[in-house]
């Protein structure tokens, strides 16, 4: 069977190649540029490029194919990226959907984020699940309403039965080579014992092998026009952080952030313009629960999550390994 994946330089994008090779998948792995070759050069895969903001580069690169799997994405809180995630998440989509419908792909497997099913404010809310209402919608936050656009393009098309499609949502990602991840800053921070806070906020943990299964697992048995939550376990950003720091022998965080103060000065920094990572989408994300439900994952992939220990344990085991410590 033969199948493309787009963002296949990717962290995420990486271990699916992997994982659709190891089960006899013909794979292309496109990539934007030349320099994104050496992720891949150990596998068996056909590299491919093109640029998902150009549909004429992806057009040649459809012929033929059995599935895409679309992994690319951006991801940031951060008010100076908001028109480039739109771009990527949105425009791109639009992209992909076009050359599927053009080139009669039989199957598009869509890599969101739990984040376009959004978050709650509070840990007694009820976990999460694939029809939950998006507390998110109209803040003004580029990363979850790019990427609640992106999936909602992809669920409309299938609906109109212009393509065959599911949408998967991981949680936070982890497992090995995720430490090279700019987002991941802070928690190598955490490994080195050189992060005194945390915030009050909670995440859902899964591993990255268990994904890159649940995606593969869509794909053969996704019902078309269905969103699955591939997550693990609920936890506190205290507990992921001071984990990190246990598993590394490190000292852990051990006081709480100022949620009041930091909502306040991000709002104000906002509101003047100012276009820092101190930002109101970046507290919100930090001091809200991302806790999801993964019971439909479950029951209709056979998705079965490792407990968040074992995920964090390959992070931090490949930071030791890689000299981050």
């Amino acid at each position: 069977m033969k199948v493309l994946v787009t963002g296949a330089s990717g962290f995420l994008g990486s271990y699916l190649v992997k994982a659709l090779l190891e089960q006899k998948f013909e794979v292309l792995a496109l990539v934007r540029n030349s320099s994104e070759l050496d992720s891949l050069k150990n596998l068996n895969c056909q590299v491919v490029i093109g640029d998902i903001l150009d549909l004429q580069s992806l057009l040649p690169h459809f012929e033929g194919l059995d599935g895409v799997f679309h992994v690319a994405g951006a991801m940031s809180s951060s008010p100076k990226d908001r028109q480039r995630l739109f771009e990527v998440n949105v425009e791109g989509v639009k992209n992909i959907i076009s050359a599927c419908t053009q080139k009669n792909i039989k199957k598009l497997v869509h890599v969101s984020s739990v984040v376009a099913v959004g978050s709650n404010l509070k840990s007694s809310d009820p976990l999460l699940t694939e029809s939950s209402i998006n507390i998110t919608k109209d803040r003004g936050f580029g990363n979850y309403d790019s990427k609640r656009l992106g999936e909602e393009l992809v669920l409309a098309a299938a609906k109109k039965a212009q393509l065959n499609a599911v949408v998967v949502n991981p949680g936070l990602i982890y497992g090995a080579g995720d430490a090279k991840k700019i987002i991941r800053h802070g928690n190598v921070l955490a490994a080195k014992g050189k992060l005194p806070l945390y915030p009050s906020g909670g995440v859902n943990i899964v591993a990255v092998e268990d994904v890159t299964a649940g995606i593969i697992e869509a794909f053969k048995k996704g019902k078309n026009g269905e969103r699955y939550l591939l997550t693990g376990d609920n936890i506190t950003i205290k507990d992921l952080l001071t984990t990190i720091s246990n598993l590394a022998g490190a000292k852990a965080p051990s006081k709480e952030l100022p949620t009041g103060l930091f909502k306040f000065l991000a709002t104000m920094l906002d509101y003047l313009g100012f276009k820092t990572e101190l930002c109101r989408e970046n507290i919100f994300s930090a001091s809200t629960f991302h806790w999801y439900d993964n019971t439909k994952a479950r029951r209709e992939l056979g998705f079965k999550p490792r407990s968040y220990r074992k995920a964090l344990k390959s992070s931090v085991d490949w930071m030791k390994e890689n000299h981050y410590l």
